[in-house]
């Protein structure tokens, strides 16, 4: 037979006990709302990434095309002859590239 003293601390602790089935419940929705607050914050930076990419991609394009737009510039302005100059000749190399050799090809 149970106590009045065991009686008064059982039904304190109903509170505690209802709390506690309450969490256990809940828990499965909890960790669902959790992962998929991780899967959003990760798609995001995966979509970030891919933006940062391609901006750096377009960058680096857009300055290969204003070098070499400045390389066509520089042969056209340079001489009407389409003939590519002779390995030793001063026009086959540029003045600070020794030993570099450019050959128009597209000529």
């Amino acid at each position: 037979m149970l106590k009045p003293v065991d009686l008064q601390q059982s039904i304190a602790q109903i509170h505690v006990a209802e709390k506690i089935q309450q969490v256990q419940q809940q828990h499965p929705d909890m960790q669902q709302r959790h992962f998929a607050l991780q899967l959003n914050e990760e798609r995001k930076r995966q979509k970030e990434r891919v933006r940062d990419t391609d901006e750096a991609e377009l960058l680096r394009l857009r300055e290969e095309e204003e070098r070499e737009g400045r390389g066509r510039k520089g042969r056209r302005e340079g001489g009407d002859n389409p003939q590519p100059a002779p390995e030793g000749s001063p026009a086959a190399t540029a003045p600070g590239e020794k030993g570099k050799v450019h050959i128009d090809i597209k000529a």
